[in-house]
């Protein structure tokens, strides 16, 4: 209970914690269908699922379609207005998706022949192979890890990001070790955070951001962090001594089947990302 009472304190709109920062402006109901939309199910599917939802409505409301339709909208609605929107909240409901998924093709397909339907098959195929792809490829901070230990000069000074895996990741090398130092980008926007980070930007021989958890969420929040979000403005504009060197993403794709077809899903919801295919930028000071 002690920890449950801990996480509802967290998931306050006004506690600075950081996992929370992403939250504070994201629009109830709509941003949770964007992404259950666009991520979550891919758009052939989720189109399938609405007419599958019309179908239902319209011949199945006495029965317990009607009222599985009911439970999963209900649901959807309520965690879409919690503070903490996060597309994993929803997974209870992916099979009543796929259930309603299935009438919806068979209502757009019935009277298709079977060469169509096939086609329709492999439209529904696209967004699943394409984020399978992911799992095809080192994962993006082992690929910066790799490169830092062959290309960064051995003990160079690497700034990373509070509340974020630093890189180089510990692997046993030889010959390179590196002093790895953390800005505590999630403090409130004080002049002593300013100073320390300020101190950090001048000694640092690199900037590594290892994922989006950082320049992600704190600039849609510029009311709370005014001076971090210039900065990550400033940063990425080119217009600060860090310039950038490096990019390691791993976007959902179908390359590896030879079809020139990637998606870029920087944006995401943050948990999307940030675990198994995070966009790893590193900056050089000039």
């Amino acid at each position: 209970m002690a920890n449950l009472q801990t996480l509802k304190a967290w998931s306050n709109p006004e506690a600075w914690y950081p996992p929370g920062v992403q939250w504070l402006h994201k629009t109830p109901v709509l941003f949770s269908l964007q992404n259950i939309a666009l991520f979550g199910l891919g758009l052939p599917l989720f189109f399938c699922m609405l007419v599958g939802i019309v179908r239902i409505i319209k011949h199945y409301h006495r029965t317990f379609l009607f009222l599985f339709v009911l439970w999963a909208t209900a649901f959807f609605i309520y965690q879409s207005v919690q503070n903490v929107k996060s597309l994993r909240y929803f997974i209870m409901l992916y099979p009543f998706f796929a259930m309603f998924a299935g009438i919806g093709f068979y209502t757009l397909t019935k009277s298709l022949r079977k060469g169509f339907v096939a086609l329709a098959l492999v439209i529904l195929c696209i967004w699943p192979l394409m984020f399978i792809s992911i799992y095809t490829k080192t994962n993006s901070r082992v690929a910066a890890t790799e490169w830092i230990y062959n290309n960064l000069p051995a003990d160079s000074v690497i700034l990373t990001e509070q509340w974020d895996d630093a890189l180089p990741l510990r692997i046993d090398h030889p010959n390179k070790t590196f002093t790895i130092t953390e800005m505590t980008v999630f403090d409130p926007d004080t002049t002593e955070k300013w100073m320390k980070i300020d101190s950090l930007l001048q000694t640092g021989d690199y900037l590594i951001l290892s994922s989006n958890r950082g320049w992600g969420s704190i600039p849609t929040a510029p009311e709370r962090y005014p001076q971090m979000s210039k900065f990550y403005e400033d940063l990425f504009n080119n217009k600060l001594q860090y310039k950038m060197m490096k990019t390691f993403t791993s976007y959902p794709s179908l390359e590896y089947l030879g079809i020139p077809l990637t998606i870029q899903d920087d944006i995401a919801e943050e948990a999307f990302t940030v675990f198994d295919h995070p966009k790893v930028i590193i900056f050089q000071k000039q």
